[in-house]
């Protein structure tokens, strides 16, 4: 097998074969491969995969805060009165190139009223989709090669059309 990292991650500098030889010598050695486990057997300055890692402590901790914070303002939803307007995000990250920090949140109602903010959580919102779309497609052909039970193949199916639908309709929006 041969490996490299997804295109768009936040791939460290370390190779994609080196790091999922790692990957598997930790999950043998430990019984599951968990996050936990890799920042453990990655601590020492020899570890393969010491260098994907922040080790300065103030300065991860910083790091995970803003990443909390990420997480929380993602998680804040707006819910009306009327059942029939569906709650959604209260912000959506948007690139603003006007903006000191050209990546940041704004209100979703202003995403939808501004053409440049719309186009680009539009994109965003692309490319979530063209994930879930290789995500099901790599499902579809794992089950393919080891499952081969019909009922969850036209499952499966179903969902990869429902992608290519919201695919479809999405790109109409531009």
């Amino acid at each position: 097998m041969k490996y490299k990292w997804r295109e768009g991650s936040r791939a460290p500098k370390v190779p994609a074969e080196k790091a999922a030889a790692e990957f598997e010598r930790i999950r043998e050695k430990t019984g599951g491969l968990t996050p936990g486990a890799v920042v453990d057997a990655s601590r020492p300055k020899s570890a393969v995969l010491h260098s994907a890692f922040e080790w300065d402590d103030k300065k991860a901790a910083e790091q995970y805060r803003q990443n909390q914070a990420a997480t929380i303002i993602r998680a804040i939803v707006v819910t009306h009165d009327d059942a029939d307007v569906p709650e959604h995000r209260q912000y959506v990250l948007v690139t603003q190139d006007d903006k000191p920090q050209a990546v940041h949140y704004v209100p979703a109602e202003i995403a939808a009223q501004r053409v440049d903010l719309f186009a680009d959580a539009l994109g965003r919102l692309e490319a979530k989709v063209r994930e879930l779309q290789s995500s099901i497609r790599e499902f579809e052909s794992l089950a393919q090669r080891e499952a081969k039970d019909p009922e969850r193949m036209a499952r499966i199916g179903m969902a990869v059309k429902a992608l290519e639908t919201a695919s479809a309709a999405i790109a109409g929006l531009h």
